[in-house]
């Protein structure tokens, strides 16, 4: 092998390892979001139970932001394999769409449960 076919075999290597890096970081950040969008569900529907109304409301939009932040990077992968990139089987993959389903789950429910909350109180 000369040295510009070593450099090229190189560059691919670096190439694959900078894909893999972005796809490690992709998952992560669905992970952070879904994570977020969950806690602060959970967190609306205690101050719901409470009473706390408003402070419900205010915690469930931006439960809805992480959400739609999660999704943003979700998308990345479905867009780069629109593309034509083949994206490589991942546990962090899937743990991070296992884990924005959850929480997507999660949030609707709670909307929901919260909007019985306050028409039961006739708020």
């Amino acid at each position: 092998m000369d040295f510009f076919e070593e450099r090229k075999r190189g560059t691919d290597m670096e190439q694959d390892e900078l894909q893999q890096l972005d796809v490690e970081g992709t998952a992560m950040e669905v992970i952070a979001h879904a994570g977020e969008c969950r806690t602060l569900s959970f967190e609306a529907l205690a101050c719901a139970k409470k009473g706390e109304m408003q402070k419900a409301e205010e915690l469930l939009k931006q439960a809805e932001k992480e959400s739609i932040a999660a999704h943003q990077a979700q998308t990345e992968f479905l867009f780069a394999e629109g593309r034509g990139e083949k994206i490589p089987f991942s546990v962090l993959i899937t743990h991070a769409q296992d884990h924005y389903m959850t929480a997507v789950l999660a949030f609707e429910l709670i909307r929901e449960m919260i909007g019985m909350i306050k028409n039961n109180r006739g708020n």
